[in-house]
């Protein structure tokens, strides 16, 4: 049985031993006492509807698409297609459409349908500008507020991206990096920033996966382990060292972004 307090303790608190084998204890901690399992690894677009509201699931569905590169910037979504696809009526469709567009994951031409959006350099550099002085202050509500069971919730999501990072998946990695970040949006209790903070950043993960030529990898384990330093600092009421690093992610992302683009 992994000890709760070494998974709990923060970094200045562990030895030295204990600081290199943390990580692997918060995996062993979420596996042992939460049982939690990742979702299988999948590359088709999810179909399966269920008594959530019809157009809430095909939102979800497309937008993981989307991330995951089933659908690419640039890739047109035709309604009736869709609508085959999920086998339903077009209303439900319609409706996913026009919510995806307000996120900013597409954009609609008129008498054409959607479009799958595909950023410029410039519209790049705005979301990036926006996101590193917006989010940095969410974080700070959202660390004023956390508590044991949002805790948890943060460290089931740090399992999954670890596991992504250990199976070197750059898709999966996104998808569980996007719900860490949402999770603490919600958390900090402001509706407009959450949802700015989601027409923002979901454009620019879906983006920084559709690169496909690398000349380097990201290295996800280095990014795991950031993202469980921002949340030691959240537990630790050390908002401004968590919005350094949040910083730093952003200026991360940007660099992996305009690099892939100058190598494709």
């Amino acid at each position: 049985m992994v000890s709760v307090a070494l998974v709990w303790k923060l970094p200045h608190e562990l030895s030295p031993a204990n600081k290199a084998s943390r990580a692997r204890a918060v995996r062993e901690f979420v596996g042992e006492e939460m049982k939690m399992e990742a979702p299988a690894k999948t590359t088709l677009l999810d179909t399966s509807l269920t008594r959530k509201a019809l157009s809430k699931q095909i939102v979800d569905s497309l937008q993981d698409a989307v991330i995951n590169g089933v659908y690419k910037p640039g890739d047109w979504l035709v309604e009736r297609k869709i609508a085959e696809l999920f086998k339903v009526s077009s209303v439900p469709v319609r409706e996913a459409l026009q919510e995806l567009c307000s996120r900013g994951l597409l954009t609609k031409y008129h008498h054409r349908g959607c479009m799958v959006t595909k950023l410029t350099d410039d519209e790049i550099r705005q979301l990036v500008e926006l996101r590193a002085a917006l989010e940095p202050k969410v974080i700070e509500w959202a660390g004023a507020k956390l508590n044991e069971q949002v805790t948890a919730e943060l460290v089931q999501q740090l399992e999954l991206l670890f596991k992504a990072a250990d199976a070197n998946s750059l898709p999966e990695f996104f998808s569980h990096d996007l719900e860490l970040h949402r999770i603490l949006w919600r958390l900090s209790g402001n509706k407009y920033a959450a949802a700015t903070l989601e027409t923002t950043i979901v454009p620019l993960f879906a983006t920084g996966q559709m690169v496909q030529n690398y000349r380097k990898m990201p290295d996800l384990k280095h990014e795991a382990n950031r993202h469980l330093l921002l949340i030691d600092y959240l537990r630790a009421g050390q908002t401004s060292k968590a919005s350094e690093i949040l910083q730093d992610t952003a200026a991360e992302f940007r660099r992996h972004l305009f690099h892939d683009r100058a190598t494709t």
